[in-house]
């Protein structure tokens, strides 16, 4: 089974038609060999050309469709293998696929960050190139939007729409958005085994946690990408950092695996009762990224990882960066006397019933102290009010929003106060 194909670089996808994967239990598919800047996959025989699944449905036909990369030189030849596996029966599809000059070069997304600016807006940047030594781009329009952080989600908002005009060869472009917070998606929970110490190099929260996703298209050409980030602060040698994971939205459940870790760092998914994961996940499954440094890493360390997920085929990638951070408990205070800001104490816990609740803040402000359980949904308000430095105590009664007893399992406290966040664990015991 052998097909030859030209893609052109930096241009829409060249499609290849199936006639028909006659396998009466449906067949899995992976493709082996690809080089770097193609992409080969399987897509459904509809307007959209949907991802297909794995394994196919019996009688399954569509299309093989075929990209390059604008990075990819003219010329470039690879040759692929679409394998298929119909009950331990296997076939496979031999692909060759040529790079041609096809008159239109579109540009490249070379770089996408975003950051805290006042007023509480989030700065996004998105960065544009021209890799042809020789040839300028052709003008393209497109739009970017926000998600909630997780992956294979769907868009939440617009964040803003963008014009990119003929670039010059070996030139960029430069978009920038400001956006309210309160436009985007609410940040995930996270949680920490302990608090950073005043005065030691512990980063302060200044990125939104979420997604985004970006498309463009023009004269031929077109494009898209997907960017998953989140922030974590970790304890060397003490217990996993935790961030929430929204869903995995995959409706044959995703296979997941970590990628680029330091040395001296764990990660791993737990689900929402911290449990380790499975692999593969359930569909639309939930849960967290668990992160743990070993004792002797030293505090400023910054690890940068991807967590991988395959849905069918079809690749996700959730970018974190974790900080080796200087932890200890808040009744130590800070220089001068003043407490540090956190969560110092709960007791019982676990606990059947009330839990008393010890915290402090360095400063007048407002803070708000809520109540999340393990899928990270906010089940109660405890306090969202001015506060005076120092220390303050509450008791929570157990209860929801609804004034009925929360069932038995774990919940945590969420502390906010001038831009920082800080979280502690509860069991409840029924």
């Amino acid at each position: 089974h052998f097909s030859d194909l030209i893609a052109c670089p930096g241009g829409a996808p060249t499609y290849v038609h199936v006639g028909g994967v006659l396998c009466p239990a449906g067949a899995t598919w992976t493709v082996t060999g690809l080089c770097p800047g193609f992409t080969a996959t399987l897509v459904n025989d509809d307007a959209a050309k949907s991802p297909a699944p794995s394994p196919l449905p019996p009688a399954w036909s569509g299309f093989i469709a075929i990209t390059a990369a604008a990075t990819v030189a003219p010329g470039t030849v690879c040759c692929p293998v679409m394998q298929f596996d119909c009950a331990g029966s296997p076939a496979q599809i031999d692909l060759c696929i040529t790079a041609c000059d096809c008159g239109n070069h579109g540009p490249v997304l070379t770089h996408v960050d975003w950051h805290d600016i006042p007023n509480g807006n989030e700065r996004f940047h998105l960065r544009f190139e021209n890799p042809s030594p020789n040839s300028p781009t052709v003008p393209v329009s497109g739009r970017m939007m926000s998600q909630e952080f997780g992956v294979f989600l769907p868009d939440f908002g617009q964040i803003g729409q963008f014009n990119i005009p003929p670039m010059a060869p070996s030139s960029f472009f430069d978009v920038f958005f400001d956006v309210p917070l309160t436009s985007l998606p609410p940040e995930p929970p996270h949680v920490m085994p302990g608090n950073p110490l005043a005065g030691l190099p512990c980063p302060q929260d200044t990125v939104w946690d979420g997604n985004v996703d970006i498309a463009w298209t023009g004269s031929g050409v077109s494009g898209q990408v997907n960017k998953h980030y989140g922030d974590l602060v970790v304890c060397p040698g003490g217990g996993a950092s935790y961030i929430h994971v929204r869903n995995v939205g995959c409706a044959v459940g995703a296979t997941w695996t970590v990628v680029a870790l330091c040395p001296g760092w764990n990660v791993m998914l737990v689900n929402p009762d911290f449990s380790p994961a499975p692999n593969p996940l359930p569909p639309g499954w939930n849960g967290w990224i668990a992160a743990t440094a070993a004792a002797g890493t030293l505090p400023g360390t910054v690890c940068c990882f991807d967590i991988h997920f395959d849905c069918a085929g079809s690749p996700g990638d959730i970018e974190v960066c974790a900080t080796a951070c200087d932890c200890g408990t808040l009744s130590v205070p800070r220089p001068g006397g003043d407490l540090g800001f956190g969560i110092r104490s709960t007791a019982p816990n676990p606990s059947n019933g009330s839990v008393a609740i010890d915290f402090a803040l360095p400063r007048d402000g407002e803070a708000r102290l809520d109540v999340y359980d393990a899928s990270g949904r906010r089940v109660r308000s405890l306090v969202n009010a001015t506060l005076s430095a120092g220390a303050h105590s509450y008791t929570w009664d157990g209860m929801g929003a609804s004034g009925r007893n929360l069932p038995g399992g774990a919940y945590f406290l969420r502390l906010s106060w001038s831009g920082r966040i800080t979280s502690r664990r509860i069991t409840l015991v029924r």
